[in-house]
């Protein structure tokens, strides 16, 4: 009888390892490396969320988390479309042009992302002046003044259309260990909660300025010119829109609860959106060097082989996704309180709500990457994420006066399965016609 147990096991053991490296085949190595990356990037971040719910305090933390939204929504117009248009387009420059194309392609990308930072530290500051206290709204100032900076300076973008994944792997970890290694120091009440993007900030400007150092020493120095900057402005206009709606979707949600219904709620919501977001970008490295993969292969004219890595990566993270959304619905309780402390446990049906979005996003994400990215139907992401994101701001405002943030969360799985069905019905359309369509 023993013997027949572990022979069942020894079988299972074999079909089990079978099925992880079939699943593996085909996986660009480079997913690896940036695996690598977020399990730092994530891991610090972990560490960071008891550190600064604790010191900083409910309210504490829901200004610390107000003044966050503002940044990454800041961030998102400076980056522009660099993340996707511009690493498609170095990528190009690369296989077709020469290192001068190259290098005035970069200066063009980086004079738009100076010139798209005035404006934004402009619309900061007025929206500080709106929501914070009148004592923290200087230091907040500049604080996101440096903040800005080091995201117009980094150019990990610039290394991911070049395939060079260990550059980006520093250029996404060192900022964020800096400040793990920084915040238990210089964090000790609530009104420390500028501090945290004042070190990463500072931080990404040194390693920005290092890896900038090494562009500019292989490919060379170009004047850049406001003509071209312009030029980039337009043709990143679409993937900008995109990534503008993901940022109305679930980024300024932050700011808009806490314009209504005041940092305590913030402080509930944001510190369960944490516990739940991260888990989402599981699937980024594998979709960002899927993504890279795939446009490759369809300039090859290889479009079958694109469409069999997309259902391998479809597979993959439906799977992750539900794993994860049921694992936080099941120890959401011993979660919150062990994460956050239990001046938090009333955010436990947060929690539940939002673990709900995760398999939906991990979809939505996938496929318009290696779908409709890949395939060049930028205005239609654009419309999809903008509208949603329109969408999403009327919402967030009757779910914040109607029942704080429990309400808002589940306004975001609302709004990212209605995302999901748009992006898979024309995506069904576009992989009919394009990658399964055969030439008579």
């Amino acid at each position: 009888m023993n013997w027949r147990v572990r022979e069942k096991a020894n079988r299972f053991r074999r079909y089990a390892r079978e099925r992880v490296l079939l699943a593996l085949k085909g996986v660009p190595p480079e997913a690896f490396t940036l695996y690598m990356a977020l399990f730092i990037v994530q891991g610090v971040n972990f560490l960071l969320l008891p550190l600064l719910s604790r010191k900083l305090g409910v309210q504490g933390f829901g200004f610390y988390s107000m003044l966050l939204s503002l940044a990454l929504l800041g961030q998102t117009i400076i980056e522009y479309g660099s993340l996707f248009w511009g690493v498609r387009e170095i990528g190009r420059a690369k296989n077709t042009g020469s290192r001068q194309d190259v290098a005035r392609l970069f200066a063009a990308i980086l004079l738009s992302k100076f010139i798209l930072l005035v404006p934004v530290m402009a619309f900061s500051v007025s929206i500080i002046a709106i929501t914070l206290p009148t004592q923290f709204q200087a230091l907040a100032s500049s604080t996101l003044l440096v903040w800005y900076i080091s995201v117009a300076l980094n150019v990990n973008w610039f290394y991911q259309g070049l395939g060079r994944m260990r550059s980006v792997f520093w250029l996404e970890t060192f900022p964020r260990v800096i400040l793990l290694m920084s915040v238990s120091m210089f964090v000790q009440r609530e009104s420390d909660f500028t501090v945290p993007f004042y070190i990463q900030g500072v931080a990404g400007i040194l390693v920005g300025m290092h890896f900038m150092r090494g562009i500019l020493k292989e490919f060379g120095v170009e004047k850049p010119y406001l003509k071209e900057a312009i030029g980039v402005l337009k043709a990143g206009f679409p993937t900008f829109l995109y990534r503008a709606g993901v940022q109305f979707m679930v980024g300024i949600n932050p700011l808009i609860l806490g314009w209504i219904s005041g940092p305590l709620q913030v402080g509930y919501y944001t510190s369960v959106e944490k516990l739940v977001r991260p888990w989402l970008s599981l699937i980024d490295p594998l979709n960002r060097a899927a993504y890279t993969r795939t446009t490759w292969l369809i300039a090859q004219n290889r479009k079958l082989d694109a469409w069999m890595l997309t259902k391998k990566v479809l597979l993959i993270g439906g799977m992750l996704g539900a794993l994860i959304a049921a694992m936080l619905w099941l120890l959401g309780k011993p979660l919150i309180a062990i994460v956050l402390g239990r001046e938090y446990m009333i955010a436990v049906p947060v929690l539940k709500t939002m673990a709900l979005f995760l398999p939906i996003a991990f979809l939505s994400k996938i496929i318009t990457a290696l779908i409709l990215l890949a395939l060049g139907y930028d205005s239609v992401v654009h419309k999809v994420y903008l509208g949603a994101g329109l969408l999403n701001v009327p919402l967030v405002v009757l779910a914040s006066y109607h029942n704080g943030a429990l309400a808002v969360a589940a306004c975001v799985v609302v709004i990212e399965a209605t995302v999901l069905v748009a992006v898979s019905l024309f995506g069904l359309r576009v992989v009919r016609s394009k990658l399964l369509h055969k030439p008579s």
